[in-house]
């Protein structure tokens, strides 16, 4: 499918892949940049095929994999100001040129780990699925297989969701941890803390390099965490990662405790959590303090999503409108901003 797609669109008759690597690159509008010089020159409806390799790069033939072998065009894989390191996205081949030396398609090989079914990252910082967690609770279907079922607020709509894990799935990659490893320092041999190599350059956490001190049970999610899912190359929930930890939030640690996804250092950042502590809502403003002991003050009526207060066991759900009668001063807040713009608030009393 692949070889017969590119022979179709590629004007100059080669398909074969060439040398040139994307490795340290930046995808800006003309293409793929190192500095201020272009690299390649491509457009945005170039297609991308996916092949899901083991560790060795041996590509995966099991029928769990079958979902992941897909073509999307490269504006849906690779956000402007992506920047490509050496694991970013698995090794990528360049096929084919037209007669304006753009490629005719682009092949990456993603590595998947054939012995983490109980429990995997999500593989896409394109992946939606984001929900301030309820409960959790163990099912059996029809096959007699145990999964879970996970209860939780979507965390730009505020709507209650329920969420099915592919059954095996019983541990929650602690991304959290991961990105916030000094915190715990006391409970991490230094050995086993993460190293930069665990994480693409879109900050997506690399399933096969994840020990077990960052890997928790389903059981041991609290009221109040956020966490990540994606189906994966499943119908069901197979990717799953906690990225706030209620339990660990002070007042005193006001700051971006997880962004991931395009830019994923700055406000455009695809994903981006940030621990606050509210000082005053007043004309349409709040305003909370930040980690250097100073205060910021953000307009409310930017804002696209809602807020969601946990009140002891309870959650409530408000419109951004109604956030100066639902948050006080002191109040703890995790802001959620998606791609530069604010969506919602989380609110815990």
């Amino acid at each position: 499918q692949i070889k017969s797609m590119i022979t179709e669109n590629d004007t100059n008759g080669d398909i074969a892949a060439t040398n040139k690597t994307l490795a340290g690159t930046q995808r800006g509008n003309a293409g793929f940049y190192s500095g201020t010089s272009l690299v390649l020159p491509i457009t945005d409806n170039v297609p991308v095929f996916t092949v899901p390799v083991d560790e060795g790069g041996k590509p995966h033939t099991s029928s769990d994999f079958t979902n992941i072998y897909n073509v999307t065009e490269l504006e849906s894989t690779y956000g402007i100001r992506t920047k490509l390191g050496s694991a970013a996205g698995g090794e990528i081949n360049i096929y084919g040129s037209n007669e304006f030396g753009e490629p005719t398609a682009l092949v990456r090989k993603k590595v998947y780990s054939d012995s983490s079914s109980e429990f995997s990252a999500v593989s896409s910082y394109l992946a939606e699925g984001c929900m301030v967690f309820d409960e959790a609770m163990e099912t059996v279907n029809d096959d007699g297989e145990i999964y879970y079922e996970i209860t939780g607020y979507d965390i730009k709509t505020g709507a209650k969701k329920i969420i099915q894990l592919k059954s095996g799935l019983n541990k929650v990659v602690n991304t959290f941890k991961i990105r916030n490893s000094s915190w715990f320092a006391k409970e991490i041999p230094e050995a086993y803390m993460p190293a930069d190599t665990w994480m693409t350059d879109v900050k997506e956490i690399q399933t096969n390099m994840i020990n077990d001190y960052f890997v928790m049970s389903i059981d041991e999610l609290e009221r109040g965490d956020i966490i990540r899912y994606a189906n994966g190359s499943y119908t069901s929930v197979s990717e799953l990662e906690l990225v706030v930890e209620n339990r660990k939030f002070t007042s005193s640690e006001c700051k971006v405790v997880y962004a991931a996804g395009d830019s994923p250092d700055t406000i455009l950042a695809t994903f981006r959590m940030q621990y606050a502590k509210a000082r005053n809502i007043k004309d349409g403003h709040i305003t909370f303090e930040t980690t250097e002991g100073t205060y910021e003050t953000l307009d409310l009526s930017f804002f696209e999503g809602n807020v969601i207060v946990l009140n002891g066991k309870n959650f409530e759900i408000y419109p951004i409108s109604s956030a100066g009668v639902c948050i006080s001063g002191g109040d703890r807040l995790v802001i959620y901003s998606n791609a530069g713009y604010h969506q919602s608030i989380v609110v815990y009393k």
